[in-house]
């Protein structure tokens, strides 16, 4: 009888050791700002796809919404800092960004090799050639683009586009839908998972 009681107390600690365990491991993590470079970059966290067609690579990664918040925050500003992150994120987790690179096989600096209606297409309007379709049949259009002027002389042909994150994240998966602008790439499509999406972690900005 003894015995029987002292499994039990050990049978239960041990289912209790093993909730705690499931619950760390859902809980969202908190790391440094290289850390979640390297997560977004690592293509089994489902954040980064790649795709080639004929001499052109075709990168697109999501682009968390902290990395836009690290951007802005001011690092001589130690007063108010949890203050000024909420406030970033406040502002920038309506949307979803996604970073498209194209680069070239045999072209070191593909963009300047481009015609001038390109260019141009490529600077103010590649905004009418991307969308989104998500798995709720919804086709989220891009609220905002924009092409880093100071990337024109480097090996990639690099865009970000930001999308409604709210009809978004109601969705269980989505695609990312590039339509023919000028390479001869024709369509191109990128799928994702609205949990890998989610499961993102944070930068932890408290010792930043």
């Amino acid at each position: 009888m003894k015995e029987r009681k002292l499994w039990k107390k050990y049978f239960e600690k041990f289912i209790l050791l093993l909730l705690i365990a499931y619950a760390s491991s859902c809980t969202q993590k908190n790391i440094t700002e290289a850390e979640l470079w390297e997560y977004v970059r690592d293509p089994d966290n489902g954040l980064t796809k790649e795709i080639k067609r004929d001499s052109w690579k075709i990168t697109l990664w999501y682009k968390p919404t902290d990395l836009i918040v690290s951007q802005e925050i001011n690092p001589e500003k130690s007063s108010g800092k949890k203050e000024q992150v909420d406030a970033l994120r406040k502002k920038y987790s309506k949307y979803a960004y996604f970073i498209l690179n194209l680069s070239h096989e045999e072209i070191k600096r593909p963009f300047l090799q481009l015609s001038p209606d390109l260019k141009n297409r490529l600077m103010f309007q590649m905004n009418a050639y991307a969308s989104l379709a998500t798995s709720n049949k919804d086709t989220l259009e891009v609220m905002d683009y924009v092409y880093p002027r100071l990337f024109e002389s480097s090996s990639e042909i690099s865009m970000l586009f930001a999308f409604d994150k709210e009809k978004l994240n109601s969705s269980k998966n989505f695609s990312f839908l590039l339509s023919e602008f000028g390479l001869e790439l024709n369509q191109v499509q990128f799928d994702f998972l609205v949990e890998d999406i989610k499961e993102t972690p944070q930068i932890n900005y408290t010792n930043r």
